[in-house]
């Protein structure tokens, strides 16, 4: 299984170079961020507040130039109200959309991309100086 988790080496995408792929997978998931960013209502620089960045990073995920680190995807998906396997593969998880992960493996991941997250803050440096 490919990096989308539905291609593999028989279909079309397998043909194309890594550059290529990473390319066409950018630019879809900047597709996927704008459709569900407007469908939330949200303009880019509200986006962009709440997932605590520059609304120029948001503006080159959207227009898949650059894409999001794991831990902003995680927030993104949060905040734009959908599962990590529809923002990046653009279907909704669950096994009746062939995601093939069920309740307590997505609850898992939840879990370990939020200790991930909360390893992150406590790593961030005192900002008032103390140690």
């Amino acid at each position: 299984m490919g990096l989308n988790g539905n291609f593999g080496r028989n279909s079309g995408m397998a043909a194309m170079d890594d550059g290529e792929l990473e390319k066409t997978l950018r630019r879809d998931l900047g597709r996927r961020i704008v459709r569900l960013r407007d469908k939330r209502g949200l303009s880019q620089v509200e986006l962009a507040k709440e997932l605590g960045i520059d609304r120029s990073r948001l503006g080159k995920w959207e227009r898949g130039l650059h894409a999001p680190l794991l831990r902003q995807l995680a927030a993104l998906a949060r905040t734009l109200g959908v599962s990590l396997d529809e923002l990046i593969n653009g279907r909704p998880a669950g096994p009746e959309h062939g995601s093939g992960l069920g309740l307590v493996a997505r609850d898992t991941l939840t879990d370990v991309v939020g200790a991930l997250n909360g390893l992150l803050q406590a790593k961030k440096p005192d900002p008032g100086g103390s140690k």
